[in-house]
């Protein structure tokens, strides 16, 4: 049995200057249907985590 999930994986990773400081990732909640549409959501994921 095949099973498709079509939601993306959102991930960032931040960098103070070269050691990693933090890292998260999760499923999209959404079917993000354009590249743009899910470029948007991975950057707003990553200001939340940088705020």
């Amino acid at each position: 049995m095949i099973i498709s999930i079509r939601r993306s994986l959102t991930a960032c990773c931040i960098f103070l200057c070269s050691p990693l400081i933090s890292w998260k990732s999760k499923r999209q909640n959404k079917v993000s249907h354009l590249s743009s549409e899910a470029e948007d959501r991975v950057l707003a994921f990553t200001r939340s985590e940088l705020q």
